[in-house]
């Protein structure tokens, strides 16, 4: 199983806490600060701030009305980023295997 496949599957399950800046965040936090001891690759921390960051786009689109939108198109586009970065990131994997 691909290593970064694993940090999702671990980090996925925690994210239907009711507050908003609840476990998950703790969890997250500290998976992220493990993840940076032992030298993951970056494209396992890239995606894991990409999981991150779905689960606080999905807690805020029930209870914010008003804001919703301009927040949802801000952390929208904030996970397009972080998707190009991931798949440069993969791509350069791929080329230094080869």
């Amino acid at each position: 199983m691909d290593t970064s496949r694993t940090v999702v599957i671990l980090i996925m399950p925690f994210g239907g806490s009711s507050s908003y800046f609840g476990s998950s965040s703790y969890l997250f936090v500290a998976v992220l600060a493990l993840s940076l001891l032992l030298w993951l690759p970056a494209v396992v921390v890239a995606e894991m701030i990409m999981v991150h960051i779905r689960m606080l786009i999905n807690r805020l689109r029930t209870p914010i009305h008003r804001l919703r939108m301009p927040i949802y198109r801000v952390l929208t586009m904030l996970i397009q980023r972080f998707t190009m970065i991931n798949q440069r990131l993969a791509m350069s994997e791929v080329l230094k295997k080869s």
